[in-house]
C-alpha cells in the first residue's frame, strides 16, 4: 500500500509485468513499422516512461516527437483540452504512432488525431500502455496496440499521476479509497 495526498493505493501491475508486456508489444510494432521510418509521438507528461521503455527495444530507424495535452483534474477526466503544446514535425505521408499512457474516454487522443489528420499522414495509429474500453466514448479511434486493458480503476505510477504525484513509481497502483 502507498498513500498519495491522503488517498490509498494498492499494487495493481508490477514493474516486471509491465516491462515484459512492453517488450512483447515492441516486437509486434517493430514487425509492422521497421521499414517505414515511423514518427512516434509521445504524449506528455504521462506517456514519457512508457514511451522510453518501448522505444529502447526497437532496432530500426524512427523519429520521435513530443506533444503535451492535458485534460485531467485530480482523479476525473475534465472532458476539455486544458493545454496543448507541440506537433511541430512534418507529418505529410508519414506513418504516425501516438504513444499514450492511458486511453480512457478517448477525448484527448481524438483531439490529437484531428490535429494530426490536417497534415495528411500516410497512417495514424495509437499504442497505449493502459486502455479502458468500457469508458471509451470515441469508438473509431485507431487503437492498434495495448499493453493492458483495465476496468474503471484510477491508477498511478509508471508515468501516471495524481495531482503530479506518483509518476516516478516503477509499478502501477490502484486507488482503494478516497
Amino acid at each position: 500500500m502507498i498513500t498519495i495526498e491522503n488517498l490509498s493505493f494498492q499494487l495493481f501491475l508490477s514493474e516486471k509485468d509491465i516491462l515484459e508486456k512492453i517488450q512483447s508489444l515492441s516486437k509486434q510494432i517493430e514487425e509492422k513499422y521497421q521499414d517505414k521510418n515511423p514518427l512516434f509521438i509521445c504524449v506528455l507528461k504521462g506517456g514519457f516512461m512508457f514511451s522510453s521503455e518501448l522505444l529502447r527495444n526497437f532496432n530500426f530507424d524512427y523519429e520521435l516527437a513530443f506533444v503535451r495535452v492535458k485534460s485531467y483534474d485530480g482523479t476525473q477526466s475534465a472532458n476539455e483540452i486544458k493545454e496543448f503544446y507541440g506537433l511541430e514535425s512534418n507529418l505529410e505521408n508519414r506513418h504516425v504512432v501516438i504513444l499514450e499512457d492511458i486511453v480512457e474516454t478517448g477525448f484527448t487522443t481524438h483531439y490529437l488525431i484531428s490535429k494530426i489528420n490536417t497534415e495528411k499522414p500516410a497512417s495514424v495509429a495509437i499504442t497505449t500502455m493502459l486502455y479502458k474500453p468500457n469508458k471509451l466514448e470515441f469508438k473509431a479511434l485507431p487503437i492498434e496496440h495495448v499493453c493492458f486493458e483495465i476496468a474503471d480503476e484510477f491508477v498511478v505510477g509508471f508515468g501516471l499521476d495524481y495531482n503530479e504525484k506518483g509518476r516516478n513509481l516503477r509499478s502501477i497502483y490502484q486507488l482503494t479509497s478516497s
